[in-house]
């Protein structure tokens, strides 16, 4: 059988099957996804736990002969496979098929894999694992949907997230689950159960860093340049990766550039502003901006944007944190 993620709570209330396939590309959802399942085999009995990363040859023959082993005192055993690829060669193959011809009812076999392969599907262990186990597919969160998620994840710890606190946890980490998840933690810690406000999750942020990269990005949209100087030269100082204050510049830059575009080609600006899924606490400063530089020249930064990718790769010479101050004081 095949189910999704969100599923899976529900089918595991009502049965254990013996093997799961955990498969998908957001790692937060995928480890919940089988740790779930490991928790609900640790209720059925299953008390021991064998780790086979199914890397070489020699894993995959640990998974048949512990599939083959059968003992009237064998405790119940998890055997817990990892594929860190998307394709399985035929060593793998050849070992789940063995395993799948006939599971074995001391072992509950989880695996572990990112999103596979469409030709993985056709493989005949594929097909006996649907036949007799489940296929959990992890999709990642959809932009739109990522604000719901805060909210019920937030409130599961004891936080009432208030609409533009939660706005603001989305926008600075950028649907990135692993990093919502431990942003909420951080809250929990510093603030405690209970509502949180926007101006406090900017506090918080604020405290964990002297100058941050998100506080940097506003401030040049804001025309600020005083600030703008001395938040370069402390993150400089901080010696932050330039390649990271590059990748937030010209995400609003190339996120501009097409908002200003759209524009001049006579559509409204709000419309605009929802097209580009611009959170409701930053329209402020993208209405700011786009009233403060034409078109052209915010096509001319996103240009500039693309030649300091390859100063920051190492190609050319001078100071590229001058560069990027300059390219911020432009922004402003």
């Amino acid at each position: 059988m095949r189910i999704y993620a969100n599923q899976l709570a529900a089918h595991l209330n009502k049965s254990l099957l013996p093997v799961y396939l955990v498969t998908g590309d957001d790692p937060l959802l995928a480890i919940e996804a089988a740790d779930s399942v490991r928790a609900k085999a640790r209720q059925q009995g299953y008390s021991e736990r064998q780790v086979i990363e199914g890397n070489t040859e020699s894993d995959w023959t640990a998974l048949v002969d512990a599939g083959r082993a059968m003992s009237l005192f064998a405790q119940r055993q998890v055997l817990d496979v990892r594929l860190a690829k998307s394709k399985t060669d035929s060593s793998a193959q050849w070992a789940l098929e063995e395993y799948l011809k006939d599971p074995s009812p001391d072992h509950l076999l989880l695996i572990s894999a990112p999103k596979l392969d469409k030709g993985v599907s056709r493989q005949k262990w594929f097909t006996r694992l649907e036949q007799c186990g489940a296929v959990v597919t992890v999709s990642p969160l959809k932009r739109q949907d990522v604000p719901a998620w805060i909210r019920r994840r937030a409130g599961a710890a004891g936080l009432q997230l208030d609409d533009d606190a939660v706005a603001l946890i989305a926008e600075r980490n950028e649907g990135n689950l692993l990093a919502l998840a431990q942003e909420i933690q951080k809250l929990v810690l510093l603030l405690g159960a209970g509502p949180v406000t926007v101006r406090q999750v900017a506090q918080a942020v604020a405290e964990s860093a002297r100058y941050n990269i998100f506080d940097l990005v506003d401030t040049c949209l804001q025309g600020d340049r005083r600030r703008v100087v001395r938040m370069f030269d402390g993150l400089h100082a901080e010696a932050v990766a330039p390649a990271q204050v590059l990748w937030w510049l010209s995400r609003d830059i190339r996120a501009l550039a097409l908002m200003a575009q759209t524009l001049a080609k006579g559509k409204p600006l709000e419309r605009v502003l929802a097209d580009q899924f611009i959170w409701e606490v930053r329209k402020p400063l993208f209405r700011k901006a786009l009233t403060k530089l034409p078109s052209r020249r915010w096509q001319e930064l996103l240009c500039r944007c693309a030649e300091l990718d390859r100063r920051v790769k190492g190609f050319g010479t001078g100071n590229v944190w001058d560069d990027l101050l300059e390219l911020g004081l432009q922004m402003s």
